[in-house]
């Protein structure tokens, strides 16, 4: 058998194993990048509120809600509410806030038609502790929130 022959009979081998050489090293590659991609949604976690580091995804935002929720009851002054004689059902306030990469609180708007009930509101909110920021792709991101309150007047 000579070389050309032999080369002729075994080329198409040959080529096989380089395809499945270049797909084995694709998919290891591909692999690779899914692994580095899950590790990354792994880290990847909203904005932590003090005392919720622990909770799982599932129960996270029970708590974060949970914490401002308690925040504001015990920081909020109703005697604001209550000088202005509102009811309960007209003391509400939609408050749009922003946690920064370095995990402080600001507030973007509070949405109520009374100012007195707006100013309070920001104060409280510039009361908030310092959270652990969010987290995407291994980065502290911004996060924007939306919270309605409703303030009991007693």
């Amino acid at each position: 058998m000579t070389f050309e022959s032999y080369k002729n009979k075994h080329m198409k081998y040959f080529k096989l194993l380089i395809v499945a050489l270049v797909i084995s090293l694709a998919a290891g590659c591909a692999l690779k990048n899914f692994k580095q991609k899950q590790k990354q949604k792994q880290n990847d976690h909203a904005v932590i509120y003090p005392g919720c580091e622990e909770y799982n995804v599932d129960d996270y935002l029970e708590c974060f809600t949970n914490k401002i929720r308690q925040h504001i009851a015990r920081q909020f002054h109703t005697g604001v509410a209550k000088e202005l004689n509102l009811s309960n059902d007209q003391a509400k306030i939609h408050v749009v806030f922003e946690v920064d990469e370095k995990g402080m609180v600001n507030v973007i708007s509070a949405d109520t038609p009374y100012p007195q009930l707006k100013e309070e509101i920001i104060n409280v909110f510039k009361k908030l502790p310092v959270m652990k920021p969010a987290v995407k792709n291994n980065k502290p991101v911004k996060t924007r929130c939306n919270l309605p309150v409703n303030v009991s007047i007693e």
